[in-house]
């Protein structure tokens, strides 16, 4: 059933005017049967123009290039052409699709990207891309008008020159950043510098910041290590922050406006907690032969078992620790402490060597430190006598190497003199010293010194073999006889004596040594310690080997003993032997023992040796010595002083042959 026209008319607004149209064209009127009709006569009869609003079919950027992406933030410029009227406070706005195209339920206030009040025809609008825009290859963007409202003009797609024929998409970019691998490996404080690159510029007031993964490269719980203000592609420096060891470490850079992750970088790294203080600085040199007393320290979230092992590790020329040599050695917990070693003389020059300090338990590689330049040294024949008199020539050679210095050091002696005036015995048995006072053992007493031996003017215990002496700090005196242990709180003026009643293990005791209140003396009967100045010592032998020599240093504890070297880390409470199966000693028989600088020597039935590990290996001298049988050893300086049977042998520290000296020597 048809619809009365006046009824459709007067629904559309036009009822007023058709009436007058019917009244004058009656037969027109009664002709038409659809509104469309009625509409189309109206447009005729009056001249009513059709009004247009026209999207342009090229969309621009802030360059005015016409592009076919833009990134959030970005501006975007769009052209419109109309016909007809636009009453005076009209809005032409950009209006952008939802991510698939679509402007369905958009009202005329949504997705605006920047509007213009104009009643032209033409013109054209700047708006721009919101930062919170989600990335979208299939956007599109259509000109709007608020009077009248006008919002079914043309869409076109962004960057399509031709709309109408290649129907091309606006695509809204996604802000990402990728970040750069910033090399390695890193030191605990070491700085990091690290490039990333954005894929568009972030909003003004943006914060980057810099994080770093656990150690196997998560960022479940990432470390800031710094942040950085500004809003493109560039680099960011900070420090590594205190962290575990690790081998797979990575970094990555966040943005805050608008909140971006970037990725992580693509090649993990290591970070080494193991710090090592008061090195040289890189590109120093360290001679052969060099001692060095450093400090280790690693990070207080590293727990270390017992028994670990701290290795000062020196790599080979290249820089690399495929295979190091181990230079110093200490058997520690403690995340802190002191590490000492020496330079060997066996290494190959070169200007590539560095330093690094390794624990053993759990395994925790350090820092590397250097490089280093270590010169080699060059091998020379000796003169043919070892000893000359002064005014004497004596020749040396050296292999020709051009572009060579060479440095000749000698060792020189001023003839000893013999003191007997005031010895209680010419049999003297061993010899301590702490300021001027000079203690010395003898066969029949202790003689006392007190002018740094020019005489000796007062005679202790006598009767007694004093088989050791030791000075243990302050006016600390220990003496080691066969009647028990004496012992003095004022430089020697007193002693008292301390015997099987104060729970030695026999009267005999062959050595002791000293700090402060507390002793530890070695007998016929065993190894024992003592806390309170003797009055009570170990109720069982620490161990039932003979001790012949003790050295201390802080908790250290090293024994000479007639079963290998005994080694404490503990003050006493546990030991470790090194033998001559295990650890190259030349004899299990050692008679002296001496410690400086993390070097260990030691003085055999067989001859002398060092280690410059610990203990794990030992390196033996024999060429030069007066005698195989090293009764007592003693360090200063570069040079090292063993008393033989047959003689005081002296070598530099490092070197490989000892030189005799028996001038002045009686005995």
């Amino acid at each position: 059933m048809k619809r009365p026209v006046r009824q459709d008319l007067k629904a559309i607004g036009f009822v007023g005017t058709i009436d007058a149209v019917v009244q004058r064209t009656k037969k027109i009127t009664t002709a038409l049967s659809r509104l469309t009709g009625v509409l189309a006569l109206v447009f005729l009869a009056y001249g009513v123009q059709a009004q247009t609003l026209s999207t342009d079919n090229t969309v621009k950027n802030g360059s005015d290039a016409t592009v076919t992406s833009f990134c959030p933030g970005e501006t975007i410029k769009v052209s419109w052409t109309a016909t007809g009227t636009y009453n005076a406070g009209n809005q032409f706005k950009i209006q952008l699709s939802n991510p698939g195209g679509a402007f369905l339920l958009l009202t005329n206030t949504d997705n605006i990207l920047g509007s213009v009040t104009s009643t032209s025809l033409t013109g054209t609008i700047t708006g721009t891309i919101p930062f919170s825009q989600a990335a979208g290859t299939t956007y599109r963007v259509r000109i709007i008008s608020t009077n009248p409202i006008r919002n079914n003009g043309n869409l076109i797609q962004s960057g399509s020159i031709n709309y109408d024929t290649n129907d091309n998409d606006l695509t809204v970019k996604a802000i990402t950043i990728s970040t750069g691998n910033p090399g390695g490996p890193f030191c605990v404080g070491d700085p990091i510098t690290v490039a990333f690159t954005t894929s568009c510029d972030l909003q003004s007031g943006n914060t980057f910041t810099l994080q770093l993964s656990d150690k196997n490269g998560s960022f479940a719980s990432p470390t800031t290590i710094t942040t950085l203000a500004g809003t493109t592609s560039g680099n960011i420096t900070g420090n590594i922050p205190s962290v575990p060891y690790g081998t797979g470490y990575k970094v990555r850079v966040i943005a805050s406006s608008p909140s971006v992750t970037g990725s992580a970088n693509t090649t993990a790294f290591k970070i080494s907690s193991g710090t090592l203080a008061t090195l040289k600085s890189n590109g120093s040199t360290y001679c052969p032969g060099e001692g060095l007393s450093l400090t280790y320290s690693y990070a207080n979230s590293e727990v270390f078992n017992a028994g670990n092992v701290f290795s000062l590790q020196l790599s080979d020329a290249s820089g690399s620790f495929a295979s190091p040599t181990v230079i110093g050695s200490v058997t520690k917990t403690n995340n802190t402490g002191s590490i000492n070693g020496i330079i060997p003389y066996v290494v190959a020059g070169g200007t590539g060597y560095k330093i690094r300090v390794v624990s053993s338990s759990p395994v925790i590689e350090g820092c590397e430190y250097g490089p280093f330049t270590i010169p080699k040294i060059r091998n020379f024949n000796d003169p043919v006598n070892d000893l000359k008199c002064a005014g004497q020539n004596a020749s040396f050679t050296v292999s020709n190497v051009s572009n060579a210095t060479y440095q000749w050091q000698k060792i020189c002696s001023n003839p000893f003199v013999t003191r007997t005036a005031g010895l209680g015995s010419t049999a003297v048995f061993d010899i301590a010293k702490s300021g001027v006072n000079v203690y010395a053992a003898t066969g029949t007493d202790l003689s006392i010194s007190r002018n740094s031996g020019s005489t000796f003017t007062e005679n202790k215990l006598a009767g007694n073999t004093v088989n050791a002496v030791a000075t243990g700090g302050g006016d600390f005196v220990y003496a080691a006889t066969g009647a028990g242990l004496w012992v003095s709180n004022d430089k020697g003026v007193t002693f008292t004596q301390r015997t099987t009643a104060d729970k030695l293990p026999t009267q005999n005791v062959f050595s002791v040594a000293g700090s402060g209140n507390t002793i530890y003396a070695g007998t016929t009967g065993g190894f024992v310690k003592s806390t309170d100045f003797g009055d009570n010592f170990s109720a069982t032998p620490i161990f039932t080997e003979v001790a012949f020599d003790i050295f201390l240093s802080g908790n250290d504890v090293y024994v000479a003993t007639g079963g290998g070297l005994k080694v404490s880390n503990d003050a006493g409470a546990t030991f470790v032997t090194y033998n001559v199966a295990n650890n190259q000693l030349p004899s299990n028989n050692v008679q002296s023992v001496f410690v400086k600088d993390g070097v260990i020597y030691v003085g055999t039935d067989n001859g002398f040796a060092y280690s410059i590990n610990g203990g794990a290996s030992f390196i033996p001298v024999l060429p030069g010595l007066g005698n195989p049988i090293v009764n007592k050893i003693f360090v200063s300086g570069g040079r090292i002083y063993a008393a033989t049977n047959g003689g005081l042998s002296v070598l530099n520290a490092g070197g490989t042959a000892f030189t005799n000296i028996v001038t002045g020597i009686t005995n």
